[in-house]
Order: C-alpha cells, then structure tokens, then sequence
C-alpha cells in the first residue's frame, strides 16, 4: 500500500463520488478507480457497492476507512510537529468563515506582515467537511460534532437606516417597519437568520426587498434609502457612511464563536494566527 493510494481512497470515502476525488487531485477519473481497484485486489475484499455511476462505502470499506483515517491522522501530525521543530513559522491556517469575515480577514492581513511564510485557505461554505479546517468561525455550531468553542465577538444588533429618513428618530420601535423594505445578506448567512428572528420575535416577517452577496453593497443600498438593514454594530464598525445612522433594538446581541477540534493538533502557526485573531477582537470593543 502507497501513501498516495491511501489519500485517494479516503478522499473517495468521503464524497462518494470517484470524479470528485479525481478533480480534487487533478488526476483522472479513471485513475481513481484503478487505484481503489488494486486497493481491493490487495485486501481481498470490495470496500465500495457500485451502481451505476455511484460508488457507495460499504461495512468492509467503513471499518478500513475508520482506520487509515486515523493513520493518515497520524502522519500528518508528525509532518506538523517537525515542521514546528525547525522554528520557522510556516504552513497552513485552514479556515471556515461563516460569520464576521471582515474581521478575520484583518487578522489574516496583519499575521501574514508578521509571518509571510503563512499560507491560508478560506472557505466561507458549509458544505465542506468540519475536519478539513483548523478553525471555524460562526455564531452557531454548524456540525453535529461535538467542537470545542470560544466567544471572541459580541455585536449589539442595530437597525441601520438612512440618515434624515422617516426612520432616523428616538422613538421608533421595530414593529414599526412591518411594512418597510429591508436589505439583507443571502439567505442561508448567520446576518439573515438573526434578521429574520429579531424581527419574528416583534411580531412579523421582514419584507426582504433586497438581498445581496457583498455586505458592502447592502451598505450602500440603506446609504441610497433603498430600505432598512439589522446589521452587526462591533463587527462592521467604522464601516457606514455618514451618511447612515444605527438605531437601537433594545439590546438584541448575536455572539461570535471560533470552534476548533480539541484533539487534534494545533501547530504553531495555527496557535499564533488565534492569538492574532484574538486580539483583532479585542481591540474592536
């Protein structure tokens, strides 16, 4: 058995899907399935169930993913802590960034000034596997997996409005906008379900209007009096016009975790890129 042969096999254990895994590694499909093929050859038993064009793990192929998994594991922490051994501050910071991306990519502008050897991979989707990341940062656990977690940002939710607008004034109440336009981020982002239940909990579904992708645009959309945004106060501080003005919700808050794996290894670079974000967080207070 090959080191290689063993990563594409796990690779194909974990999407099902041998095109995937080829794409991934930049390989042929075919070249996938030959190398599973001779794997099975070698143990004498098939560790997939293929129909058609799907190729489903089966009990066998279970139990001898669990294991090599963990061998896999093994090694590269054993690459990690060597590479610790040099005292050189280099590798991989691998990042899932669901909620306060603005934040976190200023952690990731001031660590890679101190550390250009630091190399990053950031992905802000949920469909990625949680152990493909050393941090993930969001303001709900977003896997079943039990993750260890941190507090590093409380936001007071506000209501951001266009300044000397019908809505620009001391005595608005937020069931005042059931019939105003509201601007949000995307629908399956942490900003539109804290919208969506602030609103809820005042007695009505916010008409979203607008939806965008770059929080910038959403800015500027309540800056033209396109309509009204729930918007984090800390994380986007110092990022409206001023031309836009925040209003109180009565304290609505929404927390920011970072969760992590507490079993596996943290190397240094990972070690002091969380010391960077942390303090990142402290001075937005």
């Amino acid at each position: 058995m090959e080191l290689l042969q063993l990563t594409y096999f796990c690779d194909a254990a974990e999407s099902q899907n041998f095109t995937k895994t080829a794409q991934k590694f930049g390989v042929p499909a075919s070249n996938i399935s030959q190398t599973v093929h001779r794997l099975e050859t070698e143990l004498g038993v098939a560790l997939f169930d293929r129909r058609a064009n799907k190729a489903t793990l089966n009990e066998a192929g279970k139990v001898f993913y669990k294991k090599v998994k963990q061998a896999l594991c093994s090694i590269e922490e054993g690459r990690l802590r060597i590479n610790d051994l040099k005292g050189v501050v280099s590798g991989e910071v691998r990042l899932l960034i669901l909620t306060n991306r603005n934040t976190v990519t200023k952690a990731i502008e001031r660590f890679k000034k101190k550390y250009p050897q630091a190399v990053f991979s950031v992905s802000h989707r949920l469909d990625n596997a949680e152990d493909e990341f050393d941090f993930i940062i969001s303001d709900r656990p977003p896997f079943g997996r039990k993750l260890e977690k941190r507090l590093i940002i409380t936001d007071e939710m506000m209501l951001a409005v266009q300044k000397g607008s019908k809505w620009d004034r001391d005595d608005l109440k937020l069931s005042d906008l059931k019939n105003e336009r509201f601007i949000s981020m995307h629908s399956n982002s942490s900003l539109y379900r804290t919208a969506s239940k602030i609103c809820n909990e005042a007695g009505f579904v916010p008409n979203i209007a607008i939806q965008s992708d770059d929080p910038y645009y959403m800015r500027k959309y309540v800056e033209l009096g396109m309509g009204v945004a729930i918007v984090p106060s800390v994380s986007w501080k110092g990022l409206f016009s001023e031309n836009v003005v925040l209003k109180s919700l009565g304290g609505k808050r929404r927390g920011t975790y970072i969760y992590s794996d507490p079993e596996k290894y943290m190397p240094a670079v990972v070690r002091l890129f969380l010391d960077e974000l942390l303090s990142v967080c402290e001075q937005l207070k």
